[in-house]
């Protein structure tokens, strides 16, 4: 439906996207001018797998602010995904840098090829604006370093850089053919564009349900419960009104996303988390 509605074919897509360039022209140039950073390759450091790459991260004053390595590509043992973390966390006690790393499982390119992306795989790269968080850390203890912060503030780095892969002039400077240097056409430019907000609007409502579900359990008090004949008091811990909370929440979700998405509701894992 995505393909039908928004004409987009990633075929034409991918050899405007090819990873160094991405990374590179992208990636670390919208760092550098949203604060300041630069990165030097460091082909001296270790590293535990062929195609890892390490940079060392400058800040503003050019003083050394963190060593990034980078593990994009598919192994046999490898485990699927992308993710951040890192290797030693900063902190002022110990006197430690942040060494972070990213990890992604793009198909690793045939020899002497430039490895290419697909849009999706561009913005999956929002794990740099985790690897950011890691960098920008400055606390005394190790336990409180990056991205060692509340769950409902984690993917707040990550979800905000993100949105830089289509600002436009960080994307007129990366987004340009592997072979012959040119700039990624306008037309393509737009129904990328397009392809991005192609399924906001339940996106739109689970993000709302998923709000309304926290309130919900963070709302909940610990006074004693009846059951449903009237007797008691029962004490009810509040993780077991969670199904309860589910099914109203999916409730509402339904009724307010009209009769086109009556079979919107929060996403399954909720029911796994409500038993």
């Amino acid at each position: 439906m995505r393909k039908a509605k928004c004409d987009l074919d990633e075929k034409q897509v991918k050899p405007y996207f090819a990873l160094n360039n991405v990374l590179e022209n992208g990636v670390f140039y919208a760092a550098k001018q949203l604060y300041g950073l630069s990165f030097k390759e460091r082909k001296d450091m270790p590293v535990y797998a062929p195609g890892v790459r390490v940079f060392e991260v400058f800040d503003a004053n050019g003083s050394s602010l963190a060593l990034f390595y980078c593990d994009y590509f598919k192994r046999d043992n490898k485990e699927g995904g992308a993710w951040m973390s890192n290797f030693v966390d900063q902190s002022k006690l110990l006197g430690t840098r942040p060494v972070v790393f990213n990890v992604a499982n793009f198909a690793p390119p045939p020899p002497n090829e430039a490895a290419l992306l697909t849009s999706d795989d561009v913005i999956t790269i929002h794990e740099f604006g985790h690897a950011l968080h890691g960098m920008f850390a400055s606390t005394e203890y190790p336990s409180l370093s990056g991205t060692a912060t509340a769950r409902d503030f984690v993917e707040f780095p990550s979800q905000f850089n993100e949105h830089w892969a289509t600002y436009p002039s960080v994307l007129q400077h990366y987004a340009k053919d592997y072979k012959t240097g040119e700039p990624m056409p306008p037309e393509l430019i737009a129904k990328i564009r397009k392809s991005r907000v192609f399924n906001t609007g339940y996106e739109t409502t689970e993000a709302l349900a998923a709000s309304e579900l926290d309130m919900k359990w963070h709302t909940l008090t610990a006074n004693p419960v009846r059951g449903s004949d009237g007797s008691g008091p029962l004490f009810v811990y509040p993780h077991t009104l969670g199904s309860a909370i589910y099914a109203d929440v999916t409730q509402k979700c339904r009724r307010q996303t009209g009769p086109a998405a009556l079979n919107c509701r929060p996403p399954a894992y909720w029911q796994f988390l409500c038993r």
